[in-house]
């Protein structure tokens, strides 16, 4: 990775139509927890904060020594600073931290301003889990990676939350690309640019009763499971290579797909194996509580308009998509995981990217479902549910809305059903879209 330059150049992703670009995604990391959550302005950047990092995209020139200066004098100390292609080395951080101080803002901080966060994040209900004597109780949001070939994870502190929809419907305009399919939408505006603004309407019934649940502390990946990390469980011969994963070729940080959940158990059982902890996939309660990150509305920033700042989804020009939005996020498919800002509380790619496939088997609605956090996994399996659908239809960047793997058939060898290599039946997503993260206890 090369050297940061201190000031100075434009560095951009890649160039759109005309005069539009986009580029890099910056992230600035916290030695011991930010002093500041929510959106910081310092030195004319803005940057969006959790207690753990801040990241900001642009376009706009490169953050050079004074942004970094100004950032570390709102949120304290800083361990790196950066994009995904470069980073400020340590005698860089040094000087930033050493300029800064550590110490806090002020009203005579001239290049620095502090914006109300864009939503309202209540902090969790906190519960604490058992421990064994002699464990240390994990810090809330601290990562952990076990090995090298494994998955980097968060851990996520116990509480209380309302799971489900708050209502039967939803509502909300967005511009749309009229070349996806959005013939049944109310139009609300023709613009003058060609683009379509609609009424989108959800039906929350397969989200309903929103019932209280508590959820004990666990590890959940940071980033959604990677080809690379696959490979390596492929490569100890307790995995099976994706099937037809050559269709749509990608590089080995980004997510793997074309597996289905016998796949799924087959790689948390090595997981466990190879690291001495119990690995797993996490419960439908565990994925809302952490993608809502606190925050009790559709999704953490704010407008599905804005989407494309945030989460790799169905936009314009994504030729495969059902449904997508007039913006563009830079990606046909899939992005590598962490290409995108994390939410409020670290993870990366929960409502785009590939749809994420949890332990729960489907059913419509939370009646019966248990409130303790554990997954609704009842005997004989089912279609299982996927999370976070929206790189193919754009209106799944959604923390309420449910999808689930599709029915379809198995191979019957000897009188035994077993998976078949290239269906998608009950328990099965072997498509494109589908991917998943793991939890740990």
């Amino acid at each position: 990775m090369r050297r940061l330059a201190a000031a100075g150049a434009v560095l951009l992703l890649g160039l759109v139509s005309g005069a539009h670009a986009q580029s890099y995604v910056y992230e600035a990391v916290s030695e011991a927890g930010m002093r500041q959550t929510g959106q910081v302005e310092a030195a004319g950047i803005v940057w969006t904060c959790n207690t753990k990092s801040c990241v900001s995209e642009g376009p706009w020139p490169e953050p050079g020594m004074e942004a970094c200066r100004a950032l570390a004098r709102a949120v304290g100390p800083l361990a790196s600073y950066g994009h995904q292609k470069a980073q400020f080395d340590a005698a860089q951080l040094a000087e930033c931290n050493g300029k800064a101080g550590g110490k806090p803002a002020t009203a005579a901080d001239t290049s620095l301003t502090l914006v109300a966060p864009p939503v309202a994040v209540a902090p969790p209900v906190l519960t604490a889990p058992s421990i064994s004597a002699g464990q240390r109780l994990p810090r809330p949001f601290e990562t952990r990676q076990d090995c090298a070939e494994c998955p980097v994870m968060i851990w996520v502190p116990g509480g209380t939350f309302g799971m489900g929809a708050p209502t039967d419907r939803g509502a909300e305009e967005v511009v749309v690309d009229p070349q996806s399919f959005w013939a049944n939408e109310p139009r609300v505006q023709d613009l003058p640019n060609g683009d379509v603004r609609v009424r989108l309407a959800w039906g929350y019934s397969a989200a309903l009763p929103r019932r209280t649940v508590t959820v004990q502390g666990y590890w959940l990946g940071k980033f959604e499971v990677t080809q690379a990390q696959w490979d390596a469980c492929v490569r100890a011969g307790a995995c099976r290579a994706p099937h037809d994963a050559a269709h749509f070729t990608s590089g080995p940080n980004h997510p793997i797909t074309h597996v289905n959940f016998y796949d799924l158990q087959a790689y948390v059982r090595w997981l466990s194996a190879r690291t001495g902890r119990r690995y797993r996939l996490p419960s439908e309660a565990e994925w809302e509580y952490a993608a809502r990150a606190g925050v009790d509305q559709p999704r953490w920033w704010g407008p599905l308009d804005e989407a494309c700042r945030y989460e790799n989804i169905a936009d314009r020009g994504d030729y495969i998509s059902q449904r997508g939005i007039g913006c563009r996020d830079g990606y046909l498919l899939q992005a590598p995981v962490g290409a995108f800002p994390p939410n409020p509380w670290g993870f990366h790619d929960m409502l785009g990217n590939v749809g994420e496939m949890v332990q729960d088997v489907f059913i419509s609605g939370y009646a019966g479902v248990p409130n303790d956090g554990a997954a609704f996994d009842p005997p004989g399996g089912g279609m299982r549910v996927i999370r976070g659908f929206a790189i193919q239809d754009a209106s799944y960047a959604n923390v309420w809305l449910r999808h689930f793997t599709e029915q379809g058939h198995e191979q019957v060898t000897g009188g035994v059903a077993t998976p078949g290599a290239e269906d998608c039946g009950p328990e099965r997503a072997c498509g494109y879209d589908f991917g998943f993260r793991v939890a740990a206890d």
